[in-house]
């Protein structure tokens, strides 16, 4: 059997003064999966979508890859990708520049005087071509709409050459033609072998998109799912349960 792409074991995490955000969570992400964690606003869901990426450390347990190496360690290298909700696009600069700073960490210095190697720049424009932006490369990111922004970052991402990509609902301000060419994009990741674990709310998009489901509902984790063995009632009867 294969090493998974991502394992969460026994992770607990608690904010001053509040309820434990996260109870006793284990999760297993498989290589060339996505994976989808729904819960109600407020259940904990970038919490743990952070704990997965090695942002913020459990004060329980523990976030590994599959070859033991710590969240934390694995996100310096670049295996694995973050793409918050809020996204980190400079409005100002062109989708190309924003693009290119997923190449950071191997440009180091050099990006400061615009100059990056040739390989970093090459990865840009094949991500931009995966999310197919290419024609836009020059563009000031300010000019684009929702979904174009949401492709920026994918795209930004990808220079890293990760393993595994976290994504904080990524398509939450889209309307459905855009959920669907985001979601289309994470499907031809994972064909090209990239793990996804995403937070999502449309249950729709989730069922038809996803190869497991789990449920994050007060600080507890359920068992995954398969989308084809459930229903979109079952998946909203979890939510609230």
């Amino acid at each position: 059997m294969s090493q998974p792409a991502l394992l969460l074991r026994d992770v607990g995490f608690a904010y001053p003064g509040k309820p434990p955000a996260l109870r006793h969570v284990t999760l297993t992400v498989p290589r060339r999966n996505i994976s989808v964690v729904m819960g109600p606003n407020g259940s904990g869901k970038t919490t743990l979508l952070r704990i997965a990426a090695g942002l913020t450390a459990p004060q329980q347990g523990e976030a590994t890859t599959g070859d033991g190496t710590p969240a934390t360690l694995a996100m310096r290298r670049g295996r694995i990708g973050y793409i918050p909700q809020h996204l980190g696009i400079i409005r100002s600069a062109s989708v190309m520049e924003n693009v290119l700073l997923g190449g950071l960490r191997e440009s180091g210095l050099l990006s400061l005087f615009g100059v990056q190697p040739r390989e970093v720049r090459d990865r840009a424009e094949a991500a931009l071509d995966l999310v197919r932006l290419r024609e836009k490369a020059q563009q000031p990111a300010k000019n684009l709409s929702g979904g174009e922004r949401q492709r920026v970052a994918i795209a930004r991402t990808l220079v890293q050459k990760p393993d595994v990509v976290i994504a904080d609902e990524l398509i939450a301000s889209l309307d459905a033609v855009h959920q669907h060419a985001i979601m289309e994009i994470a499907r031809d990741l994972r064909k090209q072998g990239t793990s996804l674990l995403m937070a999502l709310h449309q249950i729709d998009v989730a069922l038809a998109n996803a190869d497991q489901v789990v449920f994050l509902v007060r600080g507890g984790l359920s068992n995954p799912r398969r989308p084809q063995d459930m229903t979109p009632e079952e998946a909203r009867f979890a939510l609230t349960a």
